[in-house]
């Protein structure tokens, strides 16, 4: 029995391995064999397995050095040639083109040098088509799958023979202006800048104020704004340089917004602009005419004919009322519009109001209604007896310069109710942080961007017949009139917490932390 035992065993032992091919590795120093003939070894399915390389990158590597007739391309004489040298150092810093290393192979360096050839091949290949194709699947919030483009391959490696490996990848993807300006000032921010790992759990100064600004200080020191020996008085004005590198109010002081980035690391904000360029390279094809809005900096920008026509600041939701991002088209320009309140904002915010002030309706220019439109007198009603959280009526507020959307109001349609529109409370425009609203985005300086989009609007050789002069005019009579465009205008409403111009790059604040499980799933690499 004992016996049977063993062999079941040693039955069992082989037919596992037999499983398994065995890798055999001493072909790479025999040197009998020629190069042609290890690289077309190495080359083999369960070989390029055994190097951590995908399944999805085996034919077209197999093309790819059939297509040079199997020679190696990176070494020569057992090293690496000067061209091999290059290549290593820029995948060593692939960050710098928004790729992130755990996206690529790992290399042991004591593996022999052709088998590090191929590796590096294999990493040149994965980062000619993400920089070309886009690497996150954004709905899915998950990496997509590593792929090859052999065309693409092949194109970059003859522009290498006679340029940089640097500018060569630097040069790939979406030839669009903005991608070109981020690509640029990224790849020189992280080529320059001081990329620390280290986080941090920040109190804020009216929780602690002595632990607030001893671990404000800490992250200044990690983050290189400080050193070790710098005094409270420098330590308070690099943390305002701070604040206006990260476009948050430069007060010096250690409030919700500022202990929340300084935690992050240097190195995750990074990984935040691999972010923004990845975006920037899956936004749909070019359009003609369009309106991006950006949450995080707070930003609209109208384009036209393929120049930028119109630039405002806006005010966006709070982080318990974020505003939405969206794709749709703007039909209409509403001149004092009627606001018909959410009833979410009815519920917790007119309904406590009427209980403490009977008044408050009429102070706000606003009616109740119930049913189908039905008007209701509100010193008809006992607000006492109505529950909390409860309101059985619906709320419009009338047109007017009091009215909360302002005198002029951006229409498309949405499931989130929201709109772009002007507001009375123009103050805010003035603050550096303009988290505010309930969602809908408050536009400065409404009018001039309704003016700038009539003049473009136009159907054929047919222009809209209301110019700057006659909407002057409609807005004079300060009565509800709505304006049909002849050409719905695309919108964009987007979250980007990182963007680029001519000048330079701008990382902003991850206001809604929309990118924490990007980020941690770009620090793992799945």
């Amino acid at each position: 029995m004992k016996v049977f035992y063993l062999i079941f065993f040693l039955f069992l032992l082989f037919s596992c391995n037999d499983n398994k091919p065995v890798i055999q590795k001493n072909f790479l120093a025999d040197q009998h064999i020629s190069l042609k003939e290890k690289i077309q070894r190495i080359l083999r399915p369960e070989y390029l397995t055994h190097l951590h390389i995908d399944s999805s990158l085996h034919k077209g590597l197999r093309r790819f050095y059939a297509a040079h007739k199997f020679h190696p391309l990176l070494v020569s004489d057992s090293v690496f040639t000067e061209h091999g040298e290059q290549l290593k150092q820029s995948l060593d810093q692939c960050i710098r083109f928004g790729i992130p290393a755990t996206r690529l192979v790992s290399m042991d360096r004591k593996i022999h040098l052709l088998e590090q050839e191929v590796v590096l091949m294999s990493n040149l290949a994965i980062i000619q088509y993400d920089l070309n194709h886009g690497f996150i699947d954004f709905e899915k919030q998950s990496l997509r799958p590593t792929n090859i483009d052999f065309k693409g391959l092949n194109h970059l490696w003859e522009q290498s023979k006679s340029r940089e490996f640097d500018s060569v990848i630097l040069n790939q993807g979406p030839l669009d202006t903005n991608y070109r300006f981020m690509a640029q000032h990224f790849f020189h921010f992280c080529d320059t800048a001081f990329l620390d790992a280290g986080t941090f759990s920040i109190t804020t100064e009216k929780e602690n104020l002595s632990a607030s600004f001893s671990e404000m200080r800490a992250a200044l020191i990690s983050k290189n704004y400080i050193t070790e020996q710098s005094d409270s008085l420098s330590t308070r004005a690099a943390l305002k340089l701070f604040q206006h590198d990260n476009f948050l109010s430069t007060d010096g002081k250690i409030g919700e917004s500022s202990a929340k980035a300084l935690s992050e690391s240097s190195l995750a904000r990074s990984l935040r602009g691999a972010i923004a360029l990845d975006r920037l390279r899956q936004r749909p094809n070019k359009l003609t005419k369009f309106i991006r809005i950006n949450i995080p900096s707070f930003e609209l920008f109208y384009f036209a004919n393929d120049s930028l026509k119109s630039h405002h600041r806006i005010i966006v939701g709070k982080v318990t009322n974020q505003t939405p991002t969206l794709t749709s088209t703007i039909n209409r320009i509403v001149c004092f519009p009627f606001w018909k309140v959410p009833s979410s904002i009815a519920k917790k915010e007119i309904g406590p109001a009427l209980k403490a002030n009977r008044n408050y309706l009429e102070k706000n220019h606003m009616k109740i209604y119930s049913g189908k439109d039905k008007e209701v007198n509100p010193n008809n009603v006992n607000w006492k007896k109505i529950r909390e959280n409860t309101f059985p009526y619906s709320v419009i507020q009338q047109p007017g310069s009091h009215n909360s959307l302002g005198i002029i109001k951006f229409e498309f349609p949405n499931p989130f109710s929201v709109y772009v529109h002007d507001t009375p409370s123009k103050n805010l425009f003035n603050q550096t942080y303009r988290s505010y609203s309930h969602g809908c985005m408050r536009c400065e300086n409404p009018i001039d961007l309704a003016k700038v989009m009539l003049q473009y609007d136009s159907l054929g050789k047919k222009s809209n017949p209301i110019t700057a002069d006659s909407l002057d005019s409609l807005l004079s009579v300060q009565m509800n009139h709505p304006l049909r465009l002849m050409n719905p205008v695309p919108i964009f409403v987007e979250y980007q917490t990182v963007v680029a111009d001519r000048q330079g790059i701008y990382f902003h604040h991850d206001l809604y932390s929309k990118e924490t499980s990007l980020v941690k799933i770009l620090l793992k690499g799945k």
